[in-house]
């Protein structure tokens, strides 16, 4: 959940200057937590 929360903030900081781009950062953030999760299982 802090990870979704600091993806939110940053995609806000972003959106006034690449309204397209802060959502391609949620959705690479996103993909990197459930990576990040799924090592952590491995783990």
């Amino acid at each position: 959940m802090l990870a979704g929360t600091a993806v939110d903030a940053q995609a806000a900081a972003l959106r006034p200057f690449t309204p397209g781009s802060a959502l391609k950062m949620r959705i690479v953030a996103a993909n990197l937590a459930k990576d990040n999760s799924t090592l952590k299982r491995l783990a």
